[in-house]
């Protein structure tokens, strides 16, 4: 698997930061986590990992990052019970969005 990572403008002269809405990426099916603004968008499933395996997944993904920043590069979204002991799944995103 390969993840790519790029500045909004290595990818677009059309569009600056102001002009995406977080919200309309997610649309009705995606993952939104944002305040003020500020946060991500995610669209599609590429993968869908069981908790247990996270680690080594990650670990093991191609990644092309030009932003190479804290935070940048691939991201596994889930929710994590009260209980550890219960099984849980991560899901990474096939596209996210991230504005800071």
């Amino acid at each position: 698997m390969r993840a790519t990572t790029r500045l909004l403008s290595e990818v677009s002269t059309t569009f600056t930061a102001d002009q995406i809405d977080l919200n309309a990426i997610a649309g009705s099916d995606g993952m939104l986590f944002v305040r003020n603004g500020i946060g991500f968008a995610t669209r599609g499933i590429a993968s869908r990992i069981a908790s247990r395996d996270a680690k080594e997944f990650i670990a093991n993904i191609q990644v092309d990052d030009s932003v190479n920043a804290p935070g940048s590069g691939p991201v596994l979204i889930g929710a994590i019970p009260f209980d550890s002991q219960e099984p849980h799944d991560f899901i990474l995103p096939k596209f996210l969005v991230c504005k800071s």
